[in-house]
């Protein structure tokens, strides 16, 4: 059985939303439009230059958001299966608590300290994170330095 739900990512106060690449460590922001952009065949990382999946680079807090609101979605859907299982027993009662509401949780990016860079080659302007950005900018679009 499959679920899917959504998971709100706040943008800053500029619409640039904080990605993290796992191989460099690195941090950067990209726009919304660009980061659901779907026409491009990976996303180069600003820092190492390694082209990866969008989905590899959304930060830690994201996956910690997924994780709770599938623990609800499968608490829930487990009591559900039991009340079906016994609802027609004589022998077997089973008590269930009322199912829990599923919680929309927000993503917020954080603001900190990041140098924006105009890239020529694809007309975008990305974010890389002051501490870490260095000589050589790659484009999260072509891969150009």
């Amino acid at each position: 059985m499959d679920k899917t739900f959504n998971i709100s990512i706040q943008s800053d106060s500029d619409g640039f939303i904080a990605l993290h690449c796992k191989l460099c460590s690195r941090k950067f922001k990209m726009t919304v439009p660009d980061i659901e952009d779907e026409t491009r065949n990976g996303t180069f990382c600003p820092a190492c230059g390694m082209n990866q999946n969008m989905s590899e680079y959304y930060p830690e807090s994201v996956a910690e958001a997924a994780m709770t609101v599938a623990a609800e979605m499968a608490e829930n859907e487990i009591m559900n299966i039991f009340k079906k299982t016994f609802s027609g027993s004589k022998h077997i009662k089973v008590k269930t608590p009322q199912p829990k509401s599923i919680s929309q949780p927000k993503v917020y990016t954080e603001e900190g300290s990041y140098s924006s860079y105009g890239l020529a080659c694809c007309q975008r302007e990305i974010k890389i994170e002051a501490a870490s950005s260095g000589n050589v900018v790659y484009c999260p679009f072509c891969g150009l330095s």
